[in-house]
């Protein structure tokens, strides 16, 4: 079977990790994973994912600094999908016109939808 598209899943709890990784696997796609923001740039450095899959709040970092390492590292060529437990900042990143932001916990449908809308252009 060939893969329906590549996704990098960054996430440094292990277990949303293993099951980000485990249900998207199970839909087709080729899933790699990073722990934190060095293992993310070690995967966009090896290849440029179709999708990525981010936890904003990655090594206790400011997560806006997170979209400009992403953005640095790859340019807009990777569509970008954040994950977050903060409600102010999934506000502040919707006020920004960030749309592709789910607060924690969600529903694993919610992600299917956003990533297939990331994955195919739709939106920013």
């Amino acid at each position: 079977m060939s893969s329906m598209g590549d996704i990098l899943v960054v996430e440094h709890d292990n277990l949303i990790c293993a099951l980000l990784t485990e249900t998207l696997g199970e839909k087709g796609y080729t899933v790699r994973s990073a722990r934190d923001r060095t293992g993310m740039h070690r995967a966009l450095a090896t290849q440029l994912p179709d999708l990525l899959i981010c936890d904003v709040d990655l090594d206790r970092g400011p997560g806006l600094t997170l979209i400009n390492d992403v953005r640095a590292a790859c340019g807009a060529a990777v569509p970008l999908v954040l994950m977050t437990t903060s409600t102010w900042i999934a506000q502040s990143l919707a006020r920004q016109g960030f749309t592709f932001c789910l607060l924690k916990p969600f529903h694993l449908n919610d992600l299917l939808a956003k990533q297939v809308e990331r994955m195919h252009g739709n939106g920013r």
